[in-house]
């Protein structure tokens, strides 16, 4: 029997075949199930349906506690460190010869 998972806001395939089929094996399955790409924007309140259970613990732990992953972000969320031990010489970290 395929499961029936209505998306929210910034999930992807990815987070469905987790949620749903309690492991990342299931999304080309789910994916192929529902005729929509791996890396596709997915939108908010489509049903996908989950016909592959690749690890029904997880899945069921994610039912039960009504656990709805989200790894979707935009660029501008991104928060990138900053800093001497994150900079790259010649990069972002760039060297002058004030010297003369």
């Amino acid at each position: 029997m395929d499961k029936q998972i209505t998306i929210i806001a910034k999930q992807t395939l990815p987070d469905i075949a987790i949620q749903g089929g309690g492991s990342l094996e299931t999304l080309f399955n789910v994916a192929a199930d529902n005729n929509v790409s791996i890396t596709a924007v997915l939108t908010p309140t489509r049903k996908l349906s989950v016909s592959t259970v690749e690890d029904t613990d997880i899945a069921t732990y994610y039912d039960h506690k009504q656990l709805r992953p989200i790894s979707e972000y935009a660029d501008n969320e991104y928060i990138f460190p900053e800093g001497i031990g994150f900079w790259y010489v010649l990069n972002d970290f760039v060297v002058t010869d004030d010297s003369e």
